[in-house]
């Protein structure tokens, strides 16, 4: 495992889940965390997504996503996380340890109300895939996630742009914007 600080506090841990599998192409045998703040002023259990609302030096503050009014997820809470207190969430990997029986093998999951995942397809508020059934099981199932740069809008819905804090009119100028944004070091 490799833990990544920015003066002196861990943001970052990557951890080697996996061991080398058959011969051929390499695959990802990695899982990406990053520690965030709650200031929400209640817990966030663990088992929830979450979207970033502002940060604290290096540190994003995070509250739970809900698809009518976020507009991305940041992670997926592998802890529950205090109020005012730091937690880890994972962006990408395998989320483990889940109740997957109500899914399939293979279904695509997405941002359900208070963070929850649904494996059907929401018909209001931005649409956000997250990842995809991995293995199902009532207490070890497991969910690739796969979080997203920028949410789909539900059919028949309209974009925003007082909600997004960007300056765009329309989707594909947000798009543009974000890309014009420069990036932390490190960031894809």
């Amino acid at each position: 495992m490799s833990i990544v600080s920015v003066d002196g506090v861990p943001v970052r841990t990557i951890t080697n889940v996996g061991a080398q599998g058959p011969a051929g192409a390499p695959g990802d045998n990695s899982t990406l965390t990053h520690v965030v703040r709650n200031s929400t002023g209640t817990l966030i259990p663990a088992g929830v997504l979450v979207e970033t609302t502002g940060g604290t030096g290096p540190v994003a503050r995070v509250a739970v996503a809900n698809p009518a009014v976020s507009t991305g997820v940041a992670g997926w809470t592998l802890e529950a996380i205090a109020n005012n207190a730091t937690g880890l969430v994972l962006t990408s990997g395998t989320a483990t340890g889940l109740n997957t029986n109500a899914f399939s093998g293979g279904d695509p999951i997405w941002l359900g109300p208070s963070g929850t995942l649904v494996n059907t397809l929401p018909t209001s508020g931005f649409v956000i895939r997250v990842g995809k059934v991995a293995a199902v099981h009532p207490s070890v199932g497991s969910v690739i996630m796969a979080l997203p740069s920028f949410p789909e809008l539900a059919e028949g819905m309209q974009y925003d742009p007082t909600a997004s804090g960007l300056a765009a009119t329309n989707v594909q100028d947000a798009l543009d914007e974000l890309e014009a944004r420069p990036r932390l070091a490190g960031a894809e």
